[in-house]
């Protein structure tokens, strides 16, 4: 049986959509709002778009994860990694904390602390696994710093490792395009076109089947 609409849902529903058009408002015009009413009352902002979350501790979170947000959007990267480690420190395995977590990984990575962004990226891993998006992101993270650190060969079996396991996801035949890209650019010329021809086998119809099939055709391997 259908559930009945009560006058507070669709008073929740308005609040919402008020919610989601100011939010929207606020990214269009950032800036402007920063100078005209602050920092804080930006992040008061952040805090009332926190999606229903239930909980003090939840609402603390966000709030705080707000400010490295803030941060960032100042291009302040140092800020917004310390407070996004705090986010982290805090806060436990809550949402915001796995958040913070994949963030601080990025910005050290786009720092070029590629050994710290490592880490943190390998973290995320241990502590919370590799399922969905963010894993897969945390996957990719921990190969793209092992190639960034010069070691071509681990990214490519990190890439390609990702594809064994997952070998369902939708991420599999784009982490073995990157897996074949870094062996190839090894000198791993075998492994390399093995793994051209699993994504043709195995993933054909798939978008990146395409940019296999050119990549074979450039090592003068005939596909068809």
């Amino acid at each position: 049986m259908q559930q009945r609409t009560t006058p507070e849902d669709v008073q929740d529903d308005a609040l919402l959509k008020l919610l989601l058009t100011a939010w929207d408002f606020i990214e269009n015009n950032y800036p402007k709002i920063l100078a005209g009413l602050g920092g804080v009352a930006v992040v008061v902002l952040i805090a009332v778009f926190i999606n229903r979350q239930q909980g003090q501790n939840a609402i603390e979170a966000q709030i705080r994860l707000g400010e490295a947000h803030i941060a960032l959007l100042q291009a302040n990267f140092p800020e917004a990694i310390f407070k996004s480690e705090q986010v982290v420190a805090e806060y436990g395995d809550s949402p915001a904390s796995r958040q913070a977590l994949l963030l601080a990984a990025n910005l050290k990575f786009e720092s070029k602390n590629y050994s710290a962004a490592q880490v943190d990226f390998q973290k995320y891993l241990d502590d919370f696994g590799s399922d969905g998006p963010p894993g897969y992101s945390a996957w990719a993270g921990v190969a793209f710093c092992l190639e960034a650190q010069g070691d071509l060969g681990g990214a490519g079996n990190k890439f390609a490792a990702y594809a064994d396991a997952y070998s369902h996801a939708p991420f599999a035949p784009i982490a073995l395009k990157e897996a074949a890209r870094c062996l190839k650019a090894a000198g791993n010329l075998g492994q390399a076109q093995a793994t051209y021809q699993k994504i043709v086998d195995e993933y054909k119809k798939s978008d990146v089947a395409r940019v296999a099939r050119s990549e074979l055709k450039q090592m003068g391997v005939n596909v068809n």
